[in-house]
């Protein structure tokens, strides 16, 4: 597959290059292409590996390929080693929205590295449970600024958007979002203090 290669090639130069590149691979998703693809799982060169979920992410729902997608991607994370190639995994399933894979992928919120953190919340923002809020909530503690800054865009795209659940957890969240108004980084004091607005807001209605 002398695509992959020259794919591989082009990555670290050029970043809008590669992506070209790969919604060419896309394109050409069918089940004959995809015996092909299921190589790239299993290659020695985590940088090979690496550019399946890449292009698998754009599988069809509707597609007889999704759940071999699904599949193959859940098969990988099995045994994968390199955070690249698990944070690549997650960051596919912005696209897929599968609740197998964003499942699997929580496993690797306590992750040493930053970008498989950051995949995880990318990888499960699709969905609300007990448990992915739960993982959202220890990330606002994150020692790394910009994951602290997107497990709060989650929760308040996720959670607090939502006004019954807002109202519910009202205690709960108002509590971490105002630690977060006096966090160090400006960015994340900037989202805590907009999310609380929505609380302010909601207390006002009421009286009124």
């Amino acid at each position: 597959m002398a695509i992959k290669i020259d794919t591989l090639k082009v990555k670290d130069s050029n970043w809008n290059l590669y992506w070209d590149k790969i919604h060419l691979l896309q394109k050409k998703i069918n089940s004959k292409f995809f015996i092909e693809l299921q190589e790239l799982a299993t290659s020695k060169l985590s940088n090979t590996r690496k550019i399946l979920p890449d292009i698998l992410r754009a599988t069809p729902h509707s597609s007889q390929l999704y759940k071999k997608s699904e599949a193959l991607l859940l098969k990988m994370l099995k045994s994968e080693t390199s955070p690249s190639v698990v944070a690549s995994i997650g960051f596919a399933n912005i696209d897929l929205r599968s609740l197998k894979l964003a499942k699997e992928m929580a496993q690797f919120a306590n992750s040493k590295n930053s970008q498989v953190r950051f995949s995880v919340i990318r990888a499960t923002d699709s969905f609300r449970s007990a448990e992915f809020l739960k993982i959202l909530l220890a990330m606002t503690k994150d020692r790394s600024p910009m994951i602290r800054e997107w497990a709060q865009f989650t929760i308040a795209n996720t959670y607090v958007a939502d006004k019954r659940m807002r109202i519910q957890m009202r205690l709960k969240l108002k509590a971490v979002f105002t630690k977060l108004s006096n966090d160090k980084n400006s960015a994340v004091r900037k989202v805590a203090k907009d999310i609380l607005e929505k609380f302010y807001s909601d207390r006002t209605k009421n009286k009124n």
